[in-house]
C-alpha cells in the first residue's frame, strides 16, 4: 500500500512525459493576461514629451527682464444701460457709445494684437450686446469672447 502512495505522489509531482509546466496549464493563462495587460499600459501610457510646450524667446547675454511670452493685449468691455435708456459701453475706463467704441477698438488694433472680452448686464437685450462683435469686426478684431452671467 505504501508503494501506491509513493508512485500517486511521484506521479502528481510531475514527470518528463506532462510538458514544461507539468500539470499546470493555467499558467499559459497566466502568461497572456500579463501581456496583454502590459500591452494595454504601454498603449495607454502618454510620454511627458507629448504634451505641448510653451514657446519661449531667451534673451542670451542680455541683461534686462524677460517680456511676456504673449504680446496681445485683452480689453475688456462691458455693455449696460444708462439711467436714461440709451446703450453705454465702458472700455479702457471710458464710456463709450457704439460708434464711438468702433473707433477706440480700431486704434487700439494699430499697435498690436488685441483680445477682447465681453461682458454685459443681465437686463440688456442681446442685440446690444451683439453690437459689441459688430463693431470688433468692423475693427478687424477675430479674437472676442463674451463673459457669461453667473448670477
Amino acid at each position: 500500500m505504501r508503494s501506491s502512495l509513493k508512485r500517486r505522489r511521484i506521479h502528481f509531482a510531475g514527470s518528463d512525459h506532462s510538458g514544461a509546466h507539468g500539470n499546470r496549464p493555467w499558467v499559459y493563462f497566466m502568461v497572456d493576461c500579463f501581456f496583454l495587460v502590459t500591452q494595454f499600459f504601454l498603449i495607454t501610457f502618454h510620454v511627458r514629451s507629448d504634451e505641448t510646450l510653451l514657446v519661449m524667446k531667451q534673451n542670451v547675454g542680455r541683461s534686462r527682464e524677460p517680456g511676456p511670452v504673449d504680446a496681445t493685449r485683452t480689453i475688456t468691455v462691458y455693455a449696460g444701460r444708462s439711467a436714461d435708456g440709451s446703450d453705454t459701453y465702458d472700455c479702457m475706463q471710458r464710456r463709450v457709445t457704439i460708434t464711438e467704441l468702433t473707433e477706440l477698438l480700431v486704434q487700439a488694433k494699430r499697435g498690436s494684437p488685441v483680445h477682447v472680452r465681453v461682458s454685459y448686464q443681465k437686463e440688456l437685450p442681446f442685440g446690444a450686446v451683439m453690437a459689441v462683435f459688430d463693431a470688433c469686426k468692423l475693427a478687424r478684431i477675430d479674437a472676442c469672447g463674451l463673459v457669461s452671467l453667473y448670477d
